[in-house]
């Protein structure tokens, strides 16, 4: 219960840490930081012409990969411990519930990740984009 909270803690101050940084450089903030991150922008291709969509479309896609990536290693993972239980019925029911835990999550995460592409696309044409 306290890993839960924690994880929660933390997750709440990572957010709150991103949404001070746009909100500093949406109101003009540190220029040093904007034009560092234009040249950033620069550099991936990104452009001031570049649509909102194609940008939240890459860093979608660039959390679903890690996820997916995150999740086939559990499922790994899973798997070894499955296989080096030498029958202890304890070993094998935890490395199954870790496999059916991750394989869960892996299926979440690629829906998901269809329903947010389907989602822009259809923002995509509604705006003309």
């Amino acid at each position: 219960m306290k890993k839960k909270i924690l994880a929660i803690f933390l997750s709440i101050i990572l957010l709150s840490g991103f949404c001070l940084v746009g909100s500093a450089l949406a109101t003009g903030g540190s220029t040093a930081l904007g034009e560092g991150l234009n040249k950033a922008g620069d550099k991936a291709g990104l452009t001031s012409d570049t649509p909102v969509e194609s940008i939240i479309g890459k860093i979608i896609g660039a959390v679903f990969g890690f996820v997916s990536l995150l999740f086939l290693i559990l499922i790994i993972y899973a798997g070894i411990m499955l296989m080096t239980a030498g029958g202890e019925a304890e070993q094998v029911k935890k490395a199954r519930k870790t496999l059916v835990h991750a394989a869960i999550g892996l299926f979440v995460t690629l829906a998901s990740g269809q329903v947010a592409y389907y989602v822009l696309e259809k923002v995509g044409q509604a705006t003309g984009s």
